[in-house]
């Protein structure tokens, strides 16, 4: 694998989690919840959960050198493809 495969490797993977509209969905997590017709109380305690959820990210952190990139990268994608999904 040459330099420039790597270079594009790395930024394209960067550009595919900004696209991914998880900031949207964090940013208008209160709001979206709240449409959603569950009341702002509610839509609020959401909000916390949704923000929790993002602890697990330290599961994957320290799971990384155990499984590898690339298996990791793969099987986040894959849930990245189904939440859209039910979100869309």
């Amino acid at each position: 694998m040459q330099l420039g495969d790597r270079f594009f490797g790395r930024h394209f993977l960067g550009i595919l989690q900004q696209l991914s509209g998880i900031n949207a969905i964090f940013f208008y997590a209160t709001s979206i919840f709240e449409k959603t017709g569950i009341g702002i109380d509610a839509s609020l305690a959401q909000t916390v959960a949704v923000g929790l959820i993002n602890i697990f990210f330290l599961v994957a952190f320290f799971t990384i050198d155990r499984f590898g990139r690339r298996f990791l990268l793969l099987w986040g994608l894959m849930g990245i493809v189904i939440s859209m999904s039910i979100i869309a």
